[in-house]
């Protein structure tokens, strides 16, 4: 594509995020070139697949204390297990949460800050777009379905 068109798709597609955008998040994308997304409430989905994985822990937990398997003295594994589980899962300390603030940039794509902790999404958009698209894109994404999005992406630390 030549650099007169490229520069025209550029100038459509940041028209169309700044309709997009609150007056706050216009100003952010001027200064910064990205856009912040305050998400505030639990998330359902994910609080579910949790609970379920911590009930399946639970239920582990005391098959092995009823057997007598221990592995040292005073030691059953549930509590070891529930404290871990944010270091191993991301989207525990996610669902968990009250309130993320996703920053979009169009390079990097969503990340989460959560609990002062980075959570970086392996997600990206393989066409070549103008970057005010990708940020329309993700954001629509995020404030349609945060969910979808935290079930579908992986997330990282």
């Amino acid at each position: 594509m030549n650099a007169p068109v490229r520069d025209a798709a550029e100038a459509r597609a940041t028209a169309l995020l700044l309709s997009h955008l609150t007056p706050a998040q216009a100003r952010e994308y001027e200064e910064t070139g990205s856009v912040s997304i305050v998400k505030t409430g639990r998330i359902g989905p994910l609080l579910r697949k949790h609970l379920f994985l911590a009930i399946l822990a639970a239920t582990v937990a005391a098959a092995l204390a009823a057997s007598g398997n221990r592995v040292a003295a005073g030691f059953t594994p549930l509590p070891a297990i529930l404290a871990l589980l944010p270091l191993f899962a991301p989207s525990f300390l996610i669902a968990c949460s009250r309130s993320r603030t996703w920053r979009i940039d169009p390079v990097s794509g969503p990340r989460l800050l959560v609990r002062r902790r980075r959570v970086y999404f392996c997600v990206r958009i393989e066409q070549a777009l103008p970057s005010a698209d990708r940020i329309l894109a993700y954001k629509n994404i995020l404030d349609a379905n945060e969910a979808y999005f935290l079930q579908k992406a992986n997330g990282r630390f």
